[in-house]
């Protein structure tokens, strides 16, 4: 049963994360040994593989658990014997990713993951914060985001959520939201609610409620025309795994999102988030992740170091690397993530403010509050295009507009130079590259909503992945329609 967490009750709220030093921090997320993930060669079907498995380990049984609509990756459940012999966890393990490549692609033992301020820890001191300082902050004018609102507000772009949830019915939310979908319980209310439960036995119930509604706000915050698909794929502790996070990513991408933001880490790399980025590169779609706040680059955390995410660290107002942020070779951008401190309360000017359920405001820090940041300024960049391509194109272009724009903080930052990716964002900057936003309907950017357009529309009608598809439910139909013609 879902419920308001008793931590978000009332006006305001601050959780800051603890400082993330690398001795703080988990050095691997567990393997779930009972759940594993496979994807099949074509034409191969899972009893077959299943069969093939128990052969090899008879004193193991698999079962079909999930699956992935449209792909041949599932999800499989793994009788175990009472008595577990020696190393027969780590053989299987090792089997499956090298014994199988008549059946498998790949194959992974399913492994977790967790909001990076969940593995850290937080707490939570109430201190009042209100939509002028939310409004207001340093994430937005020190970006030059009000300067780049001013050629771009993200209009026409999705931007997938992959979190705690979302509250659809905050203030500063209210019709940006679309339906979404809850993959912990399973169904179509990704509410951002705790379950009142414990789940990873630290002593506190439900602590990341309102991560995914503070992720929410801040890329409201960059591109307050954009839509946002809110996909719950952690608890109310934070926690999930890589099964859910690549049901949500494949979910966004099936819905026709043009950004996706992962504010999620893992110490394990995963196959099937990798097939999932991959797929979305290749539709023009920009996926966005935290790099994580354990301050190191070893264990470096994923998805985030790897191909085709935009990784992201946090920065504070005068662009130093916040001292919790990850770092690393794969570093692909900065964004302000920092909250700082006056005697033992935050300072406003220099924090980082959004959104809690219940229509809360709040303090908090972290590459999760850093990574909206960027998932917002690339919705910008994106609306700036209706006639770009749903390809790798596409998401190509995006990148180097907000990686080729970054300011340099190498200098200021001598012990992590060359570990803090192009630099910290100038959304600005990357906005100035682009025409002006153009009006809705206008299709091939000419500057007008005309019959050109119409024919656009047509031509992409019952497509996903267009951006004829103008009230962002999915696919090109009859309502799509409908604005484009009032647009006329």
């Amino acid at each position: 049963m879902k419920h308001l967490s008793l931590h978000v009750v009332g006006a305001s709220i601050l959780l800051v994360s603890s400082p993330g030093q690398a001795g703080t921090c988990r050095t691997d997320d567990p393997r779930l040994d009972d759940r594993m993930m496979v994807r099949l060669l074509p034409g191969i079907e899972v009893e077959s593989f299943a069969a093939a498995f128990e052969s090899d380990f008879p004193e193991v049984g698999v079962t079909p658990l999930d699956s992935i609509p449209g792909r041949d990756i599932w999800l499989l459940g793994l009788q175990l014997p009472r008595s577990l012999p020696g190393d027969l966890l780590d053989e299987m393990e090792d089997a499956l990713g090298s014994n199988y490549e008549a059946y498998l692609e790949w194959g992974d033992f399913l492994y977790t993951n967790a909001a990076p301020e969940g593995t850290t820890g937080s707490t939570l001191v109430d201190h009042p914060a209100n939509a002028s300082l939310f409004a207001n902050q340093y994430a937005r004018t020190h970006t030059g985001a009000d300067d780049a609102q001013t050629r771009s507000v993200g209009t026409g772009v999705v931007v997938a959520v992959l979190d705690t949830g979302v509250d659809a019915n905050h203030p500063e939310l209210a019709g940006r939201i679309l339906p979404g979908f809850d993959f912990i319980d399973g169904d179509t209310d990704p509410a951002d609610l705790g379950d009142g439960v414990d789940t990873d036995g630290d002593g506190l119930i439900d602590e990341m409620t309102g991560h995914g509604t503070f992720v929410a706000g801040l890329v409201s915050l960059i591109a307050p025309a954009a839509k946002i698909l809110p996909v719950r794929v952690l608890d109310g502790d934070g926690n999930g795994d890589l099964w859910l996070l690549a049901k949500g990513m494949f979910y966004a991408i099936d819905r026709g999102v043009e950004v996706i933001n992962i504010s999620i880490s893992s110490t394990y790399k995963g196959e099937a988030t990798q097939d999932a980025v991959l797929e979305a590169a290749n539709l023009g779609i920009i996926v966005v992740a935290a790099a994580g706040n354990c301050n190191t680059d070893d264990p470096p955390e994923y998805p985030a170091m790897r191909d085709h995410f935009l990784a992201v660290g946090a920065s504070d107002d005068g662009d130093l690397k916040g001292g919790f942020s990850n770092y690393g070779e794969d570093m692909s951008l900065m964004a302000p993530g920092v909250s700082a401190l006056i005697g033992s309360e935050p300072d406003p000017a220099r924090s980082i403010i959004s959104l809690l359920p219940a229509g809360g405001y709040a303090y908090w820090e972290g590459t999760s509050m850093a990574t909206p940041v960027v998932a917002g300024a690339a919705a910008l960049v994106r609306a700036q295009h209706p006639e770009w391509p749903a390809d790798e194109t596409t998401r190509a272009m995006i990148e180097a507009a907000l990686e080729s724009t970054a300011v340099d903080i190498d200098a200021l930052n001598p012990p992590y130079a060359g570990l803090l990716g192009a630099g910290r964002i100038d959304i600005a900057a990357a906005a100035a590259l682009g025409p002006p936003e153009p009006a809705v309907g206008d299709l091939n950017n000419d500057g007008a909503v005309d019959a050109l357009d119409l024919v656009i529309l047509l031509l992409a009608w019952g497509q996903t992945h267009s951006s004829a598809d103008l009230n962002g439910d999915g696919i090109v139909n009859v309502l799509d329609l409908v604005i484009l013609i009032l647009a006329l």
